[in-house]
C-alpha cells in the first residue's frame, strides 16, 4: 500500500493534534502538583510514546537518502555480492520505513474516553511497538551507513 507525502503528512498532523489536545487537558494543574488525575496520567503515558515517534520520524528522510545512495552504488557495481548486500540493505530500510507508517496508521490517539487502566495498558503496548520501530529504523540506518563507508 503506497501513500503520497500529503497522506503521510496528514497522519503526522493528526498525531501532533491529538498530543496538543491531551496536553491542553492537563494544563490546569500546577507544576508543583503531582500528576494524579486520570487525564494527566494518560497524558504522561501518551507523551512517552510520542517522544519516541518524534525522535525517529525525521529519520525517514535519512532512510530515503540512504536508499538513493545504495541504488546509485548498485547501478555502478558489477559485483554480485555487492548487489546482493545492497538489495538486503534496501529491503531492511524499506521495512523500517514501512513499520513506522504501519504503526502510525494503527495507533489509536483517542484515549481520552478510555478508562484509565485500559488507556495505560494500551499505551504500554504501543510504547513497546514504537520502541521496536525505532530500534529497526536505527539499526537499518546504521547498517546502511556502515556499508556505504
Amino acid at each position: 500500500m503506497f501513500f503520497t507525502f500529503d497522506q503521510d503528512f496528514d497522519e503526522m498532523k493528526k498525531l501532533i493534534f491529538a498530543g496538543i489536545v491531551l496536553l491542553a487537558a492537563c494544563t490546569g494543574q500546577s507544576k508543583s502538583d503531582e500528576c494524579t488525575s486520570d487525564q494527566c496520567l494518560k497524558q504522561q503515558a501518551y507523551d512517552r510514546v510520542i517522544v519516541v515517534h518524534d525522535q525517529v520520524m525525521p529519520k525517514l528522510r535519512q532512510i530515503s537518502e540512504l536508499k538513493g545512495q545504495i541504488e546509485a552504488r548498485m547501478e555502478n557495481s558489477l559485483d554480485s555480492a555487492t548487489s546482493n548486500k545492497s538489495l538486503q540493505l534496501m529491503r531492511d530500510l524499506d521495512a523500517a520505513d514501512e513499520s513506522m507508517w504501519v504503526w502510525m496508521r494503527a495507533f489509536n490517539q483517542d484515549i481520552e474516553d478510555m478508562p484509565l487502566d485500559s488507556a495505560l495498558t494500551y499505551l504500554e503496548a504501543e510504547q513497546a511497538k514504537v520502541d521496536k520501530v525505532a530500534e529497526n529504523i536505527n539499526a537499518s540506518i546504521a547498517a546502511a551507513e556502515a556499508a556505504l563507508d
